[in-house]
């Protein structure tokens, strides 16, 4: 009999639309592989993502035999109302965690009754803002192994978000910012500590998963009782027999980060490289109210939501990332370097990355620096080749599905 394990993301993660969308897949493909039977639990009330059945089935058939089934609260319209008017609360007070909003009575009961009747070995939780949905005190609950996979220092990043959304606020007007939001000197000014509260969930854990090497140290520095586990971006290498011909490529999330990485760009980087190179052009994917936020320029192709990256990375000239501010992993920079992409981006966004500098990528301490290597690149599509097939081979030696097999294999049963 398989073992069973049972899964809770908030969200539809198939098709994927962020970051944290593929980080799920690639956990849930990882425990398949490890022989699980998969038990996907999410609900209604915090999901962006269509749970119509069409979904549901179209989900159950990308998984295939692992997958156990597909568990969703569907929410009425006063559970809606209830954890809207928590929202609204959690919104004014700042907190990071809030019971009433992440685990309302009615979906605690519930999840508590779908563990009751699946009996799983283990217990799979992403994010700690819904770990108050598990009674870690239930009969008999100490004997399954919990795991947590963290995505980011969730306390960090909201006050990162708080800081960036008291800054651009629901204004779309970029010329009432001052210029020292995208100045180089900007990230240094935002000095946070995360919560202790966030580490006390993590200790209820058996096992908790960083996804960065510096949140992993962070954690460990932190915490005394949950066995740590470090398991970064992964990404299926992708030989698609790239041309490098089209414009260079910049995949924006659905964040405030990436909203201010685009201002980054547009303000400080573009307007020296137009200077110079006539014909210079980026295609900018993504969908969502930051990315129809972002001013259009005459150098910015606008492709909107495209439901499969790769025939946009299989002509793309090189992929660029100017996200200076935000916590976790950039998982864009693994996803086009696996595509055989080289990522010219800030030290930021490199600094728990996979790119080296001049080897599958290049890392742009200024501004100035980041239109020159844009400019080289650009001009120079034989070593566009050359940093791309580096980074692929990158990614297939240290950060592949396969090796995210290994590491869960490290401390699941199989």
């Amino acid at each position: 009999m398989k073992k069973r394990v049972l899964l809770f993301f908030p969200d539809n993660p198939h098709v994927p639309r962020s970051g944290a969308h593929r980080r799920c897949l690639s956990m849930l493909y990882g425990l398949k592989s490890l022989g699980y039977e998969i038990f996907f639990v999410s609900s209604t009330l915090y999901s962006g993502s269509s749970w119509s059945a069409k979904d549901t089935g179209s989900f159950k058939n990308h998984l295939g035999d692992a997958l156990g089934d597909v568990l969703v609260f569907r929410a009425n319209i006063f559970q809606h109302l209830f954890v809207k008017s928590f929202r609204a609360y959690w919104k004014i007070t700042g907190k990071v965690f809030c019971k009433q909003l992440y685990a309302p009575p009615f979906l605690k009961s519930w999840f508590r009754q779908i563990i009751k009747n699946i009996d799983p070995s283990v217990v799979f939780m992403n994010y700690a803002y819904w770990d108050p949905l598990i009674d870690h005190n239930y009969l008999d609950f100490h004997k399954k192994i919990k795991v947590i996979d963290t995505h980011d220092i969730l306390s960090l990043n909201r006050q990162y978000y708080r800081a960036m959304r008291g800054i651009f606020g629901r204004d779309s007007d970029k010329s009432r910012y001052h210029e020292s939001i995208v100045s180089d000197e900007f990230l240094n000014k935002l000095q946070f500590k995360a919560d202790p509260d966030e580490f006390a969930i993590y200790d209820l854990y058996t096992h908790c998963i960083s996804i960065s090497k510096s949140e992993d140290d962070l954690i460990r520095n932190n915490t005394t009782k949950t066995n740590v586990a470090y398991i970064p971006i992964t990404c299926k290498p992708v030989y698609n027999n790239n041309s490098y011909l089209a414009s260079p490529v910049f995949a924006m999330g659905p964040n405030i980060f990436n909203y201010h990485g685009y201002l980054y760009f547009s303000r400080r980087v573009a307007p020296i490289i137009v200077r110079d190179v006539d014909h210079f052009s980026v295609d900018i994917t993504g969908s969502g109210r930051i990315y129809d936020k972002c001013k259009r320029e005459n150098w910015a192709r606008f492709l909107g939501f495209v439901p499969s990256l790769s025939s946009v990375y299989r002509h793309a000239a090189f992929a660029l990332c100017p996200v200076v501010v935000g916590t976790g992993q950039q998982v864009k920079i693994v996803e086009a370097m696996a595509h055989g992409l080289g990522v010219v981006c800030h030290p930021a966004a490199a600094k728990d990355s996979l790119v080296r500098h001049g080897v599958n990528g290049l890392i742009a301490q200024t501004a100035e620096e980041f239109a020159e290597y844009v400019k080289q690149l650009f001009l120079d599509r034989a070593l566009c080749r050359r940093l791309g097939s580096a980074a692929r081979q990158t990614v297939e030696a240290e950060a592949s599905d396969a090796s995210l097999t290994g590491w869960l294999s490290r401390f699941l049963p199989s």
